[in-house]
């Protein structure tokens, strides 16, 4: 039987700390993140038992590494960059390749049809 692996994206946010899926959360579950920086939110991610992978969304294979051997994946982007729709393909076509099996997609704003909002359109 193929071991759990969830994985959890984060790009460089302005936060104060990681909240990492702790393996208590997942009875056991090996986690793995993939940090922009290595940085002391990588670091807190390493004391919690989090595997921390440095890459960057926008590279491909840098994603395609990280997800492999992963049955679940967490992404988010910030949503104000210009090149989330590029991450997202990236992320999307990675977990393909690797047979992800579930992703949740942290979403900060609505997506409609008929939004005025370009951010919203391309959501």
């Amino acid at each position: 039987m193929r071991r759990s692996t969830m994985g959890i994206w984060l790009r460089a946010l302005p936060v104060q700390r990681a909240v990492p899926l702790s393996r208590n959360g997942y009875r056991g579950a090996h986690t793995r993140a993939l940090v922009h920086r290595d940085d002391e939110r990588a670091a807190s991610l390493r004391t919690s038992d989090v595997e921390v992978v440095v890459g960057d969304l926008l590279d491909s294979h840098a994603v395609q590494a990280a997800l492999r051997g992963v049955t679940g994946a967490y992404f988010v982007y910030l949503i104000m960059q210009s090149q989330l729709v590029d991450a997202t393909a990236y992320f999307a076509h990675a977990a393909k390749l690797a047979g992800v099996r579930s992703i949740v997609n942290m979403s900060q704003i609505s997506a409609s049809a008929d939004a005025r909002s370009h951010a919203s359109l391309e959501h």
